[in-house]
């Protein structure tokens, strides 16, 4: 009786815990940021010129999808973006690297064409 007790007080317990959020790593966090801001940039320039379209929740359902290709939660998301907001050194390396991550890709989109000059 006392056993079947003790593991009943345990399995409650273990039913009422909450899993802690889980911060994710910069390269990951830094891979989730990019395709946020691709997200945000895409609700702004498209979503927002139809206006039969609600854009929070259209934008919304785009980060859900975010969260569903990188295997995170908002919950943990949200939880690494304070931690990283909070940690100036961090998070001044992670948006440089988003910085330089839209220079290059608008560069290769921005290729300049050489046009043969006739002789």
């Amino acid at each position: 009786m006392r056993v079947v007790f003790i593991f009943l007080v345990f399995i409650s317990c273990a039913g009422c815990h909450r899993s802690a959020p889980t911060i994710l790593p910069v390269n990951k966090m830094t891979n989730v940021m990019w395709d946020m801001i691709q997200v945000d940039e895409f609700a702004t320039g498209f979503l927002a010129k139809d206006s039969s379209k609600n854009i929070k929740l259209e934008r919304m359902k785009l980060y859900q999808q975010v969260f569903t290709l990188h295997h995170v939660s908002d919950k943990d998301y949200f939880a690494s973006f304070k931690y990283y907001t909070a940690q100036p050194d961090l998070f001044k390396t992670m948006i440089d690297s988003l910085s330089g991550r839209a220079t290059r890709e608008q560069s290769a989109i921005h290729v300049p064409t050489q046009v043969p000059v006739s002789k």
